[in-house]
């Protein structure tokens, strides 16, 4: 996997200044961060879903501009560089989607559940009685998880006391 991303960079170089000016497509801060492993799990699925529309854009750039798809004759039976590239985008494609399927279904549906929030009609009168007969339970859920995050990181200090001699 790492040759094909190499020669793909190769195919699609761009100047040292751009490359290098200081901002990345994707932060890293999340995932060295305090974050937890939950929720760098939604993030790095979010960055995968990015990266398969991005291939995917890239793949599909390839193969309308292919000259075996446009008609023009190459006239030779060597594949042409642009059938190559399309070959090794197609390849990472695969490898980003099966990583998806095995490890990141949950990232989709709670996407799915998010999307589902900002739709939510708040001026509605049905939907704010039904909410705050939810609020309760909900109120609850949110101590409750945020009580949990809290002992875990008391139960690691401790765990980090005990282990550093005195």
């Amino acid at each position: 996997m790492k040759k094909t991303i190499e020669s793909l960079q190769n195919h699609y170089s761009i100047p040292g200044k751009d490359t290098y000016n200081g901002d990345r497509v994707f932060s890293r801060k999340l995932l060295v961060g305090t974050m937890e492993d939950a929720e760098k799990r939604v993030f790095v699925g979010g960055v995968l879903e990015v990266y398969e529309k991005l291939i995917g854009r890239m793949l599909n750039k390839i193969l309308f501009t292919c000259p075996e798809r446009t008609g023009a004759s190459t006239g030779s039976p060597v594949k042409t560089e642009q059938l190559e590239v399309g070959e090794q985008l197609c390849f990472l494609l695969q490898k980003i989607t099966e990583l998806q399927r095995h490890n990141y279904q949950t990232h989709s549906l709670l996407e799915k559940q998010l999307r589902h929030l900002g739709e939510i009609k708040i001026d509605d009168s049905v939907i704010q009685s039904k909410a705050l007969g939810e609020l309760t339970w909900m109120y609850q859920e949110a101590s409750s998880l945020a009580e949990k995050k809290r002992q875990r990181r008391r139960r690691r200090r401790q765990a980090q006391r005990a282990k550093t001699p005195q």
